[in-house]
């Protein structure tokens, strides 16, 4: 079973579109409080929403080009299969922390479902979704990284370099 990676072009226009969204509702909050002294209730709850969103979706984002943050120093003082052994423990700790993340973000997600924001009157629940979607992309993720880049490097088929680093 071939595991494939979504289009991280199609990908990264969501937190694009968001931030864009941000913006737009926050420089319509601002003008309308202090040009037209009559604030609106709707902007800065959409702002956060969006901005929720915009976390979640770029960690998971990060980790689909494996551009989080890594200190490598001591990791590159073992040779290949050990450095390729200490990745994959690094990894499936990943999964399983990001499958407690997701366990419990659920759950989250659904005890907010019948509480409502304040000024849009929609679920909490859109809060709390971006949590497990972004743990559930991260396995996704970390296990294609496992297929592709520890398991080879493990055979000693491949130096354990990252073959998505140059995809855009």
């Amino acid at each position: 079973m071939a595991l494939k990676i979504p289009s991280q072009k199609s990908f990264k226009m969501i937190p694009c579109m968001l931030l864009a969204l941000m913006a737009v509702t926050v420089f319509i909050g601002v003008v309308f409080r202090y040009v037209f002294h009559s604030p609106l209730s709707f902007p800065e709850e959409l702002a956060k929403l969006a901005f929720t969103w915009v976390v979640f979706l770029g960690a998971a984002l990060v980790s689909a080009k494996r551009e989080h943050i890594v200190i490598e120093t001591l990791i590159d003082l073992f040779p290949g299969k050990v450095k390729a052994a200490v990745g994959l423990i690094v990894r499936m700790l990943t999964i399983a922390f990001m499958g407690v993340i997701a366990i419990v973000g659920t759950h989250y997600m659904f005890g907010a479902i019948k509480e409502t924001s304040a000024a849009m009157e929609i679920s909490m629940a859109w809060w709390a979704l971006p949590v497990p979607i972004s743990a559930l992309l991260i396995i996704w993720y970390t296990l294609v990284d496992i297929k592709e880049i520890v398991l080879p490097a493990l055979r000693g088929r491949q130096d354990g370099s990252n073959p998505r680093a140059q995809q855009t």
